[in-house]
């Protein structure tokens, strides 16, 4: 069997126009176990997370964080990118 990789990437979300307040995000995040996430809320409107998790295959890893994100999100909310670091991906 393949030792894990440890894949580093950003996700980001498209927030509907009256989300959730901040607070109630990270804290779903953390609820959820996303609490290795580094959250940025800087742009209105956007949450943008970023992950350095293991696996075996960069997409499963991704796609299971998704999940994992999704309910933490109000009810509208969009992935708008997934951006993979490939130097550090290894």
């Amino acid at each position: 069997m393949a030792a894990d990789t440890e894949f580093t990437f950003d996700l980001t979300f498209a927030l509907p126009e009256h989300a959730a307040d901040e607070a109630a995000i990270l804290d779903g995040l953390y609820e959820t176990g996303c609490d290795d996430a580094v959250v940025g809320l800087g742009v209105p409107g956007v949450v943008g997370l970023g992950f350095k998790r293991a696996g075996r295959e960069a997409e499963a890893v991704v796609a299971a964080t998704v999940r994992q994100v999704m309910p933490c999100l109000p009810e509208g909310a969009i992935l708008q990118e997934v951006r993979m670091d490939a130097v550090s991906s290894k």
